[in-house]
């Protein structure tokens, strides 16, 4: 018997008795056989291990976590809204030349001066609203929530946290996932 045998049979052996037990150690067994001896998982334990994953990210609540952002993929959907909402006003910094937003416009009326000195903050909000006007993943679109997105994300990566770097992963499942 060759390598390849040996690891045909326990995987088929592992497979069968997955299928009719779904028994987690049958899993683990085979994830970890595959991983120590530098093989390809098999489709069956791929899919089985995907489909753990989406049970666990619609089902498992984040612990001290209390209301609507608990479950992990809440407060993913809700950090994705986020993270729509700053890269809209990025897009609209960028158009313009900027780096970041203007400073808020003072109460009163405008000085001479500081007429048409380039886009305002309320027009490269409102310009980024409208870009996300017909995206429904974004959610609240108004100006509030805009500019408040905008922060939490600039903030959070200036602070060097992964949590809004949605640019950087591709969400691809096979067909077969549930």
């Amino acid at each position: 018997m060759n390598h390849q045998e040996f690891f045909d049979g326990r995987l088929n052996n592992w497979k069968k008795h997955w299928e009719e037990t779904g028994l987690l150690p049958v899993l683990f067994s085979a994830v970890g056989m595959c991983g120590e001896w530098k093989i390809p998982l098999p489709e069956w334990a791929s899919l089985a291990v995907l489909n753990l994953i989406i049970d666990n990210f619609n089902t498992t609540s984040k612990p001290g976590v209390k209301g609507s952002l608990a479950r992990l993929k809440s407060r993913m959907v809700k950090d994705y809204a986020h993270y729509l909402r700053w890269s809209a006003v990025r897009s609209c910094l960028f158009l313009a030349g900027l780096d970041e937003l203007p400073e808020p416009a003072k109460k009163g009326r405008p000085s001479i001066k500081s007429r048409g000195d380039g886009p305002t903050r309320d027009s490269l909000l409102s310009e980024a609203m409208q870009l996300l006007s017909k995206n429904k993943y974004a959610q609240e679109v108004t100006q509030d929530a805009v500019e408040k997105s905008y922060i939490i994300v600039r903030d959070s990566r200036a602070a060097g946290e992964h949590r809004f770097r949605f640019e950087d992963f591709e969400l691809i499942a096979p067909q077969n996932a549930t």
